[in-house]
């Protein structure tokens, strides 16, 4: 494939990419916007999970700005591809544009290895649409080989040259032009719905205790604060999810400020089905592991001090760092180390599982306030407005005893 046809051929394959790209960044917008609401064509179950909300979705910008879509920076490669394939078509002779196609395509490739690996082993499936753009990254790459048809050594020492000319200059403007403009684009009804979402639980926060109760077993569970707190929050948690970490250290938080008012209780609820029998298909791949985990130093009393500690290192903690830290925390390590391997501990996380899903909890993170339902993750403030809510006026409960796990 040579001269134009292969320039024809690089447009239309960005083209099909930029149009999919944008599909997946606007189903990211329209998840974080809506968690419960959102489906379209991308519904649970798919495989579009791992778009929407792990570790791997976007690109983090701080507290006060939300994150870039990694689709964003798939859409402004393929934008930067299209100007390179027009360049092509009006100047055949030039092979620069080809030579970055290629060079930056084989990029594209590696990446898409990458996230194809993590969708199989966070879910056991690749999401569909992520697929398109895998697809697309390696028939570019095919498509700007077949037509510069160079030995390697020559293509890449082109391909810098080429990185560093006008050519390439102008490609990385198209690519910060477009992810520039795409995250306006995004960002912008995430903005703008932040204070009116947040007013709007505020009131609903207030008037919590006129919503209907639901009772929720918990004997026996991880719990931290006096026994006879006015207020007894339950969170419903997976230790792979990064909401649910968020939740727990605003709970913990709001409990270390109000210590007499407050109690915790923790139940666990792995969204993967290497343990949990209401899902249907691997998700969160170290969920119920990290569970295991947790699990395992709550009979030494130091649940809440592990739990908090694997939130916020993440799913790529090893099992040794696990027992290591274990020890850190004193619990002796030839117990911690054969409770890891203990059938019964799966069976305690799946009894977790059976008292929420009773309650109605369908996945994570849900709370229970003094038996009032909540779904979903809350700042600080609208929990703080929960309690006041369900707490009979005054009440304070007695001061804070130790209790197993307090932070």
């Amino acid at each position: 494939m040579r001269g134009r046809a292969a320039s024809a051929a690089l447009l239309l394959l960005a083209l099909l990419g930029l149009v999919d790209a944008g599909f997946l960044a606007w189903d990211h917008q329209v998840f974080v916007l809506d968690p419960a609401g959102a489906a379209g064509l991308c519904q649970r179950g798919h495989g579009c999970e791992i778009s929407r909300i792990s570790y791997w979705s976007e690109v983090p910008l701080g507290s006060a700005r939300p994150g870039l879509p990694i689709a964003l920076l798939g859409a402004g490669f393929y934008v930067a591809v299209m100007v390179l394939a027009l360049r092509r078509l009006l100047r055949p002779e030039d092979e620069r544009p080809l030579r970055l196609v290629a060079l930056t395509s084989l990029g594209a490739v590696v990446y898409s290895v990458v996230l194809a690996g993590v969708s199989f082993g966070a879910q056991g499936k690749l999401c569909p649409y992520c697929a398109v753009l895998y697809g697309v990254n390696l028939l570019l790459l095919v498509v700007a080989l077949l037509a510069l048809r160079e030995r390697f050594g020559s293509l890449l020492a082109g391909s810098l040259r080429a990185a560093l000319s006008g050519v390439g200059a102008t490609a990385l403007l198209a690519f910060l032009i477009a992810v520039g403009a795409g995250y306006a684009a995004y960002s912008a009804p995430l903005l703008a719905s932040v204070e009116s979402r947040h007013q709007k639980m505020l009131e609903a926060a207030t008037t919590l205790s006129e919503s209907p109760t639901v009772a929720l077993a918990d004997d026996g569970r991880p719990s931290a604060g006096p026994a006879d707190a006015p207020v007894h929050i339950i969170e419903v948690a997976d230790l792979e999810c990064p909401y649910c970490k968020r939740l727990f250290h605003t709970l913990h938080a709001i409990a270390e400020a109000q210590p007499q008012r407050v109690r915790l209780t923790f139940l666990h609820h792995p969204l993967d089905s290497a343990c949990n029998p209401l899902i249907a298909q691997p998700f969160h791949a170290d969920a119920c592991r990290l569970a295991i985990a947790a699990e395992c130093a709550h009979p030494g009393g130091r649940f809440f001090e592990m739990a908090g500690w694997i939130f916020d290192r993440g799913p790529s903690v090893t099992r040794d760092e696990l027992i290591a830290h274990a020890a850190e925390l004193g619990l002796d390590g030839q117990t911690y180390t054969r409770c890891l391997d203990d059938p019964a501990v799966v069976e305690t996380i799946q009894a977790d599982i059976a008292r929420g899903a009773e309650a109605g909890v369908k996945g994570t993170p849900n709370f229970f306030v003094n038996g009032h339902h909540v779904v979903g993750t809350r700042d600080r403030d609208v929990i703080e407005r929960m309690i006041d809510s369900v707490a009979p006026d005054g009440a304070a409960g007695k001061p804070a005893t130790a209790a197993e796990g307090g932070r």
